[in-house]
């Protein structure tokens, strides 16, 4: 009785927690059809203070500052669910592989799996980022190539869980083939645990991401990036605290969405 009165009560606040992460993506796939003004652009004098005009004022350089946070959501969100996505794909198919072929080769991949996880992954990353030159596309593919091995490890003890599972004896004994016993049996029931491990990993990845720009490993100006917004304009945090206290918000807000989601999520997959 108590567990079902304190699952009702928490019903209403996961509502709202998955409101608030439909709206945040909502916003960054839509993000250029709302946007005020250019985010590029200069459309008036810089520093002007929050108004009808500029809910967010304008930057340093006189920019539409929520027009650039809008564009900075919608850069850090959605490179952030592609990061999550290639490395989840990476990772399950390499899980899968070694899974399938067992032996030597699962042996082999799971040594390259720790290898991957035991390096500074983050400082590696950002000396390939600084080596290649700042770029999206670069950022993107580097933290994914680090990324992977945490869902590769996730999805083979998994599969591994799933092999010794009844079903899949009996489904084995009864002459189902390897490809087929891992696509219609095994990797389905990994799943549940590979979505919330994705779920409650967007806020890392939006941290990181964060961390990348904020050094200047991002995209070179004046793409709007969150991280980059707020480190360009700390300088002005005693005299015009809004312009690199709202880009930080924003990333703090997306932050804690991913984490209460993922937190709910998991609760929820416990309590099936």
């Amino acid at each position: 009785m108590n567990a079902a009165l304190a699952a009702a009560g928490r019903r209403p606040i996961e509502t709202t927690i998955f409101a608030v992460l439909a709206l945040i993506t909502l916003l960054a796939l839509i993000g250029p059809l709302i946007t005020p003004a250019d985010p590029i652009l200069r459309v008036d004098p810089p520093f002007c203070a929050p108004s009808l005009a500029h809910l967010f004022g304008t930057d340093d350089v006189g920019r539409d500052l929520l027009s650039r946070v809008i564009a900075g959501v919608q850069i850090t969100w959605l490179l952030s669910l592609l990061i999550i996505a290639l490395s989840a794909i990476v990772g399950g198919l390499i899980a899968a592989l070694g899974a399938l072929a067992g032996g030597w080769v699962d042996a082999g991949l799971d040594r390259l799996t720790d290898l991957f996880m035991v390096i500074p992954s983050t400082l590696i990353a950002m000396a390939a980022v600084a080596a290649v030159g700042p770029g999206l596309s670069h950022t993107v593919g580097v933290i994914t190539v680090f990324w992977w091995p945490w869902y590769a490890r996730i999805v083979r003890a998994e599969l591994r869980s799933v092999a010794a599972r009844p079903h899949v004896e009996a489904a084995r004994v009864a002459g189902v083939g390897g490809l087929r016993l891992m696509a219609r049996y095994m990797f389905p029931a990994a799943l549940p645990t590979l979505l919330v491990t994705a779920t409650l990993d967007v806020a890392n990845v939006i941290l990181v991401l964060s961390l990348f720009s904020f050094l200047g490993l991002g995209a070179p100006p004046p793409t709007p990036e969150l991280g980059a917004m707020t480190a360009r304009t700390l300088v002005d945090l005693t005299t015009h605290p809004w312009i690199p206290l709202i880009p930080a918000l924003a990333i703090f807000v997306m932050v804690l969405a991913a984490n209460l989601a993922g937190d709910a999520l998991r609760e929820r997959m416990e309590g099936l």
